[in-house]
């Protein structure tokens, strides 16, 4: 018998896949991000180094590359072709939807957890800010920003 629940979410991952990958691929440039060397530079003043970090909606790293310089980063976004383009700069990475389950994420703990941009798209942010704390460590830190135009 088939799960009806299962087979709805595994359409809706692949629906938002696809309007990501067609949103990043049409409408944005590969070196587009909002106010990038701004929060880049913020960003890593605020990680530093030697941390173990994961960048939940990393895209293709556009501003990754600001942190990761002696850091281990894990990237993770539901656009596979920008995560290729993420690996070229050296991220490792995770196809996965932040609307799921995130059992891709299971047992893994972090120093610093990065959500840049993204919590505006998700269903339920507040569901994915539980996600987030469980994933970091007991002193780690949660580094992210949405859009306010005021």
């Amino acid at each position: 018998m088939i799960n009806l629940y299962s087979k709805h979410s595994i359409i809706m991952q692949k629906s938002t896949q696809n309007i990501y990958e067609s949103h990043h691929q049409e409408r944005r440039d590969e070196s587009f991000s909002i106010l990038e060397k701004e929060r880049g530079l913020l960003f890593k003043q605020k990680i530093g180094e030697g941390k173990k970090i994961v960048d939940l909606g990393c895209r293709n790293g556009v501003l990754t590359k600001h942190y990761i310089q002696n850091n281990d980063v894990l990237g993770v976004d539901i656009d596979t072709n920008s995560l290729e383009k993420a690996k070229d700069l050296g991220i490792k990475t995770v196809h996965m939807d932040l609307n799921g389950n995130w059992s891709e994420l299971d047992k893994q703990k972090f120093d610093i957890a990065v959500l840049a941009e993204t919590l505006e798209h998700l269903y339920n942010p507040e569901k994915v800010i539980e996600k987030v704390k469980a994933l970091l460590r007991k002193d780690g830190i949660f580094i992210g920003s949405v859009p306010n135009a005021f």
